[in-house]
């Protein structure tokens, strides 16, 4: 299906949905978003006064920047909103060094020093021909939720918004995106030279993909933004706008398309952003609350936070992990864990962690089986029990082979085979 069909599907599920859906309420008494219509594309651009028109049509406001006007509208949500099975509220109860791990570097700061950020773009690829024309951000003020979307109504209002995003953004010292380490900030750093304004550092930045990888990628087939809402925050979207489409609806609304046709994507735009809100709480969740987490989680972020320096609780989790994630899987989070202990000069619990992983199965996962062997040979001084470590480990890398498993590092028959011959010359000899 290529992007103008998508795009057609798209229009003609919005347009059955009625020409003008009722605002939800809010529960300040405020509208969340403005009314979502169906997108009406013109064959030939009118002339109309962009910016006056999503002033009227989109409800947004206007401020002045030393680059010229803003366009904004600004929402505020209560701690008790609740968006999938978490409370935005959830992300103050963190404790300071709490989304800190998430963070590179890793740093502590208390929850209302972040910010949460998030933009829409005229093109995925990047570039000097990128124009970002919504940004949202989202950050904690007085125990509640403002969330801030800033809209360039034409493309000759992007200096003004990143200039008003980049004011606003100064006042924290930590930064929330998904993608936005890689794409997001770089983009927003790109345009401000093109506008020829101050470069701003570069903040400490949480980027929840990354952690997002570590913790769901054995659970999901993709760690995207919908895919988590739907599987893991159990807040699936409805008749949202596909992201790949968003470009496109910028170009038909400056073509001429009405100003109601960016609705839809300032309403995607502020799921995105509650739903950065509590997909930080819940990546933490297993690291706060890891009695009740998933093996896979806790297996996931004990190794982020071993790559990220956090030896002592990269361990405390493995060590949980191992002990109740399925066979496979444990014996090669055993093998990895029994690595560690190695290498921190704790051979003997490294030997305690293989054998716990390795049981009596005769088809174990060989990783173990082999560590327990160099053990043996090179530190215990037992070739006898080396050789049956490596006789054990030969069956369960033949039983692979013979089920056209994929091989492990160091483990094949051929490896273990050499392995073995030598051991038997060593005891052939004393």
């Amino acid at each position: 299906m290529d992007l103008w069909e998508k795009f057609r599907q798209f229009q003609e599920r919005t347009q059955r949905a009625g020409e003008q859906m009722h605002q939800r309420p809010h529960p300040g008494g405020q509208p969340e978003h403005p009314a979502r219509v169906g997108i009406e594309l013109r064959p030939e651009a009118r002339e109309k006064d962009l910016r006056r028109e999503v002033e009227a049509v989109l409800g947004l406001e206007r401020e002045d920047t030393p680059a010229g006007p803003c366009y904004f509208r600004e929402v505020h949500y209560p701690a008790s909103h609740r968006h999938g099975h978490l409370t935005l509220g959830s992300f103050l109860a963190l404790p300071p060094e709490g989304l800190g791990i998430l963070a590179l570097p890793p740093v502590a700061l208390p929850p209302p020093s972040w910010a949460f950020l998030d933009t829409e773009t005229t093109g995925l690829q990047g570039g000097p021909g990128t124009i970002v024309f919504l940004c949202g951000l989202a950050y904690f003020a007085g125990g509640n939720l403002v969330l801030r979307q800033y809209l360039a109504p034409d493309p000759t209002a992007e200096p003004a918004l990143i200039c008003s995003v980049l004011r606003d953004i100064g006042r924290f010292s930590g930064l929330v995106s998904f993608n936005g380490k890689a794409f997001d900030w770089p983009l927003i750093r790109d345009r401000v030279v093109l506008a020829r304004q101050i470069i701003p550092p570069d903040p400490v930045h949480a980027d929840l993909l990354f952690a997002a990888r570590w913790l769901f990628r054995s659970r999901l087939s993709s760690c995207r933004l919908c895919n988590l809402e739907a599987e893991i925050l159990r807040c699936p979207r409805e008749d949202d706008i596909p992201s790949e489409l968003i470009p496109e609806v910028y170009r038909a609304y400056l073509r001429g398309a009405p100003a109601n046709t960016l609705a839809p994507v300032l309403e995607h735009n502020r799921r995105d952003l509650l739903t950065l809100v509590v997909l930080a709480c819940r990546l933490l969740s297993p690291w706060l609350q890891a009695e009740q987490a998933e093996p896979e989680e806790l297996y996931g972020l004990a190794r982020m936070l071993w790559a990220r320096g956090y030896a002592s609780e990269a361990v405390s989790l493995w060590e949980r992990a191992v002990a109740r994630l399925p066979r496979v899987l444990a014996a090669r989070a055993g093998e990895e864990l029994g690595r560690i202990y190695r290498r921190q000069g704790r051979p003997h619990e490294a030997a305690r962690i293989w054998q716990a992983v390795a049981g009596d199965d005769p088809l174990a996962h060989p990783g173990p089986l082999v560590e327990l062997a160099k053990y043996y040979e090179h530190t215990a001084r037992d070739l006898e029990a080396a050789r049956q470590w490596t006789l054990r480990a030969l069956d369960a890398a033949r039983a692979r082979a013979a089920l056209h498993a994929s091989p492990v590092r160091g483990a094949s028959p051929a490896e273990l085979l050499h392995r073995l011959r030598r051991l038997e010359r060593k005891l052939a000899t004393r």
